[in-house]
């Protein structure tokens, strides 16, 4: 969870977003013979519009697999 808090947080400040908060919301997926594995991370950022596009637009380009499912 750290490395990935940290990920969002270096890409949340490169966007001019701070991030406020950043909470586990559900159970972390244990798939021992998936490929990747699921953990749903809860955030809470402050700033501005320009900001939320340009921290979409950089999650989208992340090498880990973000899905966005509610802002």
């Amino acid at each position: 969870m750290a490395e990935m808090v940290s990920t969002i947080e270096k890409i949340s400040a490169q966007s001019g977003l701070q991030l406020i908060s950043a909470t586990i919301a559900g159970k972390p997926s244990d798939n021992q013979g998936a490929t990747y594995n699921l953990l749903p991370i809860q955030i809470a950022m402050g700033g501005s519009y320009p900001g939320l596009v340009s921290f979409l637009k950089s999650a989208e380009k992340n090498l880990r697999i973000i899905d966005i499912t509610s802002i």
